[in-house]
């Protein structure tokens, strides 16, 4: 058997160009695993050509994301290992509150989710729509970026963690489903 795969799909907006984010993607992966299984995170360290970006939104998008306006984020995000008081009462404020109910409506009752949907909202539910109706064969497109890294896991026989992000998460599915209807594919995932 072969070194695990990790492989990440990530969900909707430009990215960094990968040699670019998924270092910084690392970075923080080790810290969050170093916090809860000091075990996982050297054999991450120590295994880090298993960690496979699917960098598929330039192919959406056509364009790379500027990772500098992420970084005191990640810094942020690296430094602190619990969430500050007021990062509790803007999770608790009653704005967000407002915001979760709206999902809930509008997830509820799509009609209603449309006509109350921010702008920025309705550019990601036309983006999504995109991707599903396969438009200019887009979708196609992006779902054999991650059939290559599956295929390429699977031929070696190594185990395989596939982690989808938001649109990247019914990426994943959808390549499952379409490399489970095909025979010669032979292969699983064994974390989801």
């Amino acid at each position: 058997m072969s070194s695990p795969r990790i492989i990440f799909v990530p969900g909707l907006n430009p990215k960094p160009p990968p040699e670019v984010y998924r270092p910084q993607l690392l970075r923080v992966v080790l810290a969050g695993l170093a916090r809860v299984r000091l075990d996982a995170a050297a054999w991450f360290e120590a295994h880090a050509d298993a960690f496979r970006l699917v960098a598929w939104t330039y192919l959406f998008y056509g364009a790379y994301r500027d990772i500098t306006v992420d970084l005191p984020g990640i810094e942020r995000l690296l430094a602190h290992t619990a969430p500050s008081p007021d990062d509790l009462r803007d999770i608790r404020s009653w704005s967000q509150r407002l915001k979760r109910w709206s999902h809930i409506v509008g997830d509820t009752w799509p009609l209603i989710g449309r006509l109350l949907a921010q702008p920025a909202t309705r550019r990601l539910m036309h983006e999504a729509n995109r991707y599903l109706k396969n438009r200019d064969g887009v979708g196609t497109t992006i779902r054999d970026s991650l059939r290559v890294e599956l295929l390429a896991a699977w031929e070696i026989g190594a185990p395989v963690l596939l982690i989808g992000h938001s649109l990247g998460s019914v990426i994943a599915y959808d390549t499952l489903w379409e490399l489970s209807r095909d025979h010669d594919a032979g292969g699983r995932v064994d974390l989801f």
